[in-house]
């Protein structure tokens, strides 16, 4: 569905001579939607040339996928970005949602030194609504998959963003529901 959605909106778009971003409108944009460096944290660290050549393609925002390294490893890791990076960067941290529920409130307060934008599902899907909300930002990933999810994680308030991968929640149509209604 997503990709038919994809290519029908990018048909429609040049032939208006408009950017599918214009199509989709509705959801009021205050800021540039910044495209982020994914690194993986693999064996405990992370490559500096490819880190440089990113840096030297303009990446202001950067997000370390770190599910399943032990948290000091994850920690390390992005100690050695932002000492790398400096402060003006963006640094995210995705833990895919492997931290448990009772580690991650301590977790996130040892990450509050490193002005993270945010970390994306510290715990598994069905438990972020748990958590307390945070000196470090919260985004909820795979939890906005769930039935509900969305609403979920409104009602709880400790999430500052949503992740929204439109081929899994069923195509560009939901997304944009989903984007409406977690603006709103």
């Amino acid at each position: 569905t997503f990709a038919l959605e994809t290519a029908l909106l990018d048909l429609v778009a040049q032939a208006r001579g408009e950017s599918v971003a214009v199509l989709l409108r509705g959801v009021s944009i205050d800021s540039v939607v910044e495209l982020n460096a994914t690194l993986d944290l693999v064996e405990g660290r992370i490559e500096d040339d490819p880190l440089s050549a990113l840096v030297q393609r303009g990446f202001r925002t950067y997000k370390l996928k770190a599910a399943g390294a032990p948290f000091e490893q994850q920690l390390a890791a992005l100690q050695h970005l932002r000492c790398v990076l400096g402060d003006g960067p963006s640094l995210r941290l995705d833990v895919g949602g492997c931290w448990s529920l009772s580690d991650a409130p301590g977790y996130l307060e040892r990450l509050t030194p490193l002005s993270l934008e945010y970390v994306e599902q510290p715990v598994a899907a069905r438990e972020l609504a748990r958590l307390a909300r945070s000196r470090v930002p919260m985004a909820a990933d795979e939890t906005v998959e769930l039935e509900d999810g969305l609403e979920t994680i409104i009602a709880a308030g400790n999430c500052a963003a949503v992740v929204l991968k439109p081929a899994l929640l069923g195509g560009l149509t939901v997304a944009r529901r989903l984007a409406c209604r977690a603006q709103a």
